[in-house]
């Protein structure tokens, strides 16, 4: 067998492929295996969708390999079966996770991932079919490592990406508009993050030079860091980039000091019950539990019982007793929960006593 020669520039190619294809994977196994600590799925759902999504260059990375430690360049069908039969079913899980993160409702999450499923289920025949009869109507062959995609595949990874990076976006819009400056931090890493895959992902589809193709496995790579960055937040970049600073005085911090003393006046009026019947109402009306305003741009939906809240509200009682007024479910479980209680007596060697259960409020934790 003649020895197969690789160019510098399919060298470098292959080089950041694989490269790549270690970081992703890395990433999104890392981020699946916060789940055995904190127990929520989403964090599964997220992992298998980000490893599932480096699965278009899996295809280069193995080739490249194959070549470099065997001389051998396995035949087009094996390229497109790992780069595009495993795919949307990790879409499905990316899907599952955008839809839970979001916080869409529970009805309108389980119609879209049927659809999901009804569309793979079409999907992946036609696929396998035309991967084993006639590959070229995907793509073919330019260099060993890199295949020049048809039509069918510009179509069906342009789908691909869509559903890849418009839940993403859609995520990254609520990050921005929290009131918490951690959050906001993490929305800017996903802006940088979904914006640079919608760039890398053209030139993948529609660019027919080697050197575009190197480009854009470059990026690559720093889309992994930056969603890594941004979803998991580690403590040094939460450090150098948010940092604590002084501001004076001013008309914007005293409306800033009414407005948290407003809130804690409604936190005062919290009723001792919430039936059902008002939870369903204040829920289909998309009324806030708390400020009893209309939430028409982002809410919170409690997990445990469905009571809604405005982003406002949620993220000011996050801070203050991270509890849902309704079944005290945490809004943060990587916080203590502490429901606020209104002053009770207790009887105690048979006189009455006044017990203040509240925790000690500190309103600059507020955040509104």
């Amino acid at each position: 067998m003649s020895k197969i020669l690789l160019t510098l520039e399919m060298m470098l190619l292959g080089f950041f492929t694989l490269i790549f294809v270690v970081i992703h994977s890395f990433i999104g196994l890392r981020i699946a295996s916060k789940y055995f600590k904190s127990k929520k799925k989403v964090l599964i759902y997220v992992g298998i969708g980000w490893v599932g999504s480096a699965t278009a260059w899996m295809g280069a990375a193995y080739n490249f390999l194959a070549i470099l430690l065997f001389n051998y360049a396995p035949p087009i069908q094996v390229y497109l079966i790992i780069c595009g039969a495993f795919l949307p079913f990790t879409q499905l899980a990316w899907i599952a996770a955008m839809t839970e993160l979001t916080n869409i409702n529970p009805k309108k999450r389980k119609i879209i991932l049927i659809i999901g499923v009804i569309i793979v289920a079409i999907f992946e025949p036609v696929y396998l079919y035309l991967v084993f009869t006639d590959p070229s109507v995907i793509g073919t062959y330019i260099t060993p490592i890199q295949v020049d995609y048809a039509f069918f595949s510009q179509v069906h990874y342009t789908i691909e990406i869509l559903v890849f990076v418009v839940p993403g976006l859609w995520l990254t819009r609520i990050s921005l508009r929290s009131l918490k400056p951690e959050t906001k931090l993490k929305g800017k890493f996903f802006l940088f993050s979904f914006l640079l895959t919608i760039g890398l992902s053209f030139l993948e589809l529609f660019a027919h030079n080697i050197l575009f193709f190197l480009v854009a496995r470059v990026i690559a790579v720093s889309v992994s860091i930056l969603f890594y960055a941004g979803f998991i937040l580690p403590k040094w970049v939460k450090n150098l980039f948010l940092k604590q600073e002084w501001v004076m005085p001013s008309e914007e911090s005293e409306s800033k000091h009414d407005e948290v003393e407003e809130f804690l006046k409604m936190i005062e009026k919290k009723p001792k019950k919430i039936t059902e019947e008002e939870i369903v109402f204040f829920h289909e009306r998309k009324i806030c539990l708390v400020c009893k305003s209309k939430a028409t741009k982002f809410i919170y939906i409690c997990q445990e019982c469905d009571a809604l809240y405005c982003v406002k509200c949620a993220n000011a009682l996050s801070n203050l007793e991270n509890a849902c007024w309704v079944c005290n479910a945490p809004f943060d479980e990587s916080k203590p929960s502490r429901p606020y209680k209104k002053e009770m007596e207790m009887e105690v060697n048979g006189t009455s006593e006044k017990s203040q259960k509240n925790p000690k409020i500190d309103k600059t934790s507020l955040n509104l």
